[in-house]
């Protein structure tokens, strides 16, 4: 449909020029005529004219004068000049301000054939053009969206190479210098499509955030390209945020923040540092932010020490040394309490050594600090002396090995329908992060996260069996809430899609 105005202060003039446009273009076009300037611009901005046929010579706003308002708001609408004048200097002011043609009245019915034709040709081109721009902006957009979430998916599954996922951020325009990541439900909101479209990508300043609805949660990953400023940035900002948003949809908001972060591959410990804070948060308090609980404590440290001479991790059990150290030289001035200090942790960390493997070396004793010594001098005995005590310790780690696999594999088995991490097994098994991860490489041969994927695809075989069981509901059973992704995960292992898996079930029993 092509909208046209024609502007002409007499009136048989104005309907003689719409029945020989009506003659030519039949239904596809529609007319609205008008005595004077002022009409002409109202008409063409409530009309959103395509044509504008203006007569120059009209009462109160010329055609001149109007055509250069209607510029201003519709600069693609095609403008003719009518006038029964031929004067150069119509003509030279009718160019300059954008017209399309200039017909002198009366004007043949050919040459408004010939005018429309082009016109319109002109109209077409212009429309197919922004058609194909808009679609090509959809698919952008959807592209856009899509990358983003496979981003935040694979950050909690654990799929993240870092180098690659800093190339896909430098693609999206985004300079990764710190992150942090957020959780947004509200009880009151069941969709998180709805979470979605109450956020958009300028409520955090100048942080770059990508978004990912992920079941009835809003999962956000914040990111500053300026400095190591996002959990801060988050932090100073989150109340005023939650209470404008709550106020546009009279609803409660919660947020959980997890870690703050400078390397990529601590962005799922982040997403999972948020994940344990988000059932805390209540409408009293409606954010709760993670509190970094990773740091070794003295008061934790004959703990972790035990553990990595039991495991013989000689390197963690003398960096865990030279941290208490380093912590004993801040805390005291006098050397004698440094020593002291020190020779209690040992012994206590000894103690649950031999309580945990019932066995103690041969030539098992402290080292011998004598005063004045170094902290260079202190710090080389102690290390000598933690990598002679892993030695002695290592003998048990395989019956260690044994246990630890069985305990951990009865998790998993026992939990692998939920979202589960590497960090949640950790915690829960009184472990450190850094410690599990490497003694899950030990007891499996393979990272948490391909075990995890293993253990939930054994499970999806056996639901495939039954044919009653709808495929997008296998996913879902065994712990996946994104159904394309579990379907990619497994064709990653069996080399089949679910349906394939199933049909070649099938097919076999027949």
């Amino acid at each position: 449909m092509y909208r046209i105005i024609i502007a002409d202060d007499e009136p048989l003039e104005c309907l003689t020029f719409q029945q020989i446009i009506l003659d030519y273009l039949g239904e596809s076009c529609s007319i609205n005529l008008v005595a004077n300037g002022r009409e002409a611009i109202e008409s063409a901005n409530n009309f959103q004219a395509d044509i504008v046929f203006m007569d120059i010579e009209m009462p109160g706003i010329n055609g001149l004068d109007a055509t250069k308002i209607i510029r201003k708001t519709l600069p693609d609408c095609r403008i003719v000049f009518l006038t029964a004048y031929s004067e150069f200097e119509y003509v030279k002011q009718a160019i300059d301000i954008g017209a399309e043609n200039y017909l002198l009245k009366p004007c043949a019915e050919a040459e408004i054939h010939s005018v429309l034709d082009r016109l319109i040709s002109n109209i077409d081109a212009l429309r197919e053009e922004k058609k194909k721009q808009s679609m090509s902006m959809r698919t952008v957009k959807r592209l856009k969206k899509w990358l983003e979430e496979e981003i935040i998916i694979n950050i909690i599954g654990g799929y993240v190479q870092p180098d690659r996922l800093n190339n896909t951020l430098l693609d999206l325009g985004i300079n990764f210098k710190s992150g942090v990541c957020m959780i947004f439900r509200s009880p009151d909101i069941n969709s998180s499509a709805n979470l979605r479209r109450l956020f958009n990508n300028d409520w955090l300043g100048d942080l770059h955030l990508i978004l990912c609805e992920y079941d009835d949660c809003l999962f956000v990953l914040a990111i500053d390209d300026f400095g190591n400023e996002a959990f801060k940035k988050v932090c100073s900002n989150i109340n005023k945020i939650l209470a404008d948003k709550k106020t546009i949809i009279k609803k409660d908001i919660f947020c959980s923040i997890g870690s703050n972060f400078t390397h990529l591959s601590d962005a799922q410990k982040s997403f999972f540092h948020a994940h344990l804070q988000i059932s805390k948060c209540v409408r009293e308090n409606p954010f709760c932010i993670f509190e970094d609980s990773e740091q070794i404590r003295p008061d934790e440290f004959e703990i972790l020490l035990a553990r990595s001479l039991l495991s013989g991790d000689k390197a963690q059990a003398v960096k865990n040394t030279n941290e208490l150290l380093d912590w004993l030289y801040t805390k005291h001035k006098d050397e004698n309490m440094i020593i002291y200090e020190l020779e209690i942790y040992l012994k206590r960390s000894l103690k649950l050594l031999k309580e945990s493997s019932n066995q103690e070396p041969e030539n098992f004793s402290l080292p011998v600090f004598e005063e004045g010594e170094s902290k260079e001098i202190r710090t080389q005995k102690l290390s000598r002396f933690i990598s002679d005590s892993a030695s002695g310790f290592g003998n048990v780690q395989k019956d260690k090995l044994s246990y630890t696999r069985k305990m951990i594999s009865n998790y998993i088995n026992e939990n692998y329908r939920q979202d589960i991490f590497l960090e949640q097994i950790a915690y829960d098994m009184n472990y450190s992060v850094a410690y599990f991860s490497k003694l899950f490489k030990q007891c499996f041969d393979k990272n948490f996260v391909n075990y995890l994927s293993e253990v939930r695809v054994e499970a999806a075989k056996i639901l495939l069996k039954n044919p009653k069981i709808n495929i997008k509901d296998v996913g879902a059973e065994v712990g996946y809430r994104d159904n394309n992704y579990f379907a990619k995960v497994f064709r990653r292992i069996t080399g089949k899609s679910p349906s394939e898996y199933r049909e070649t079930l099938l097919r076999y029993s027949d």
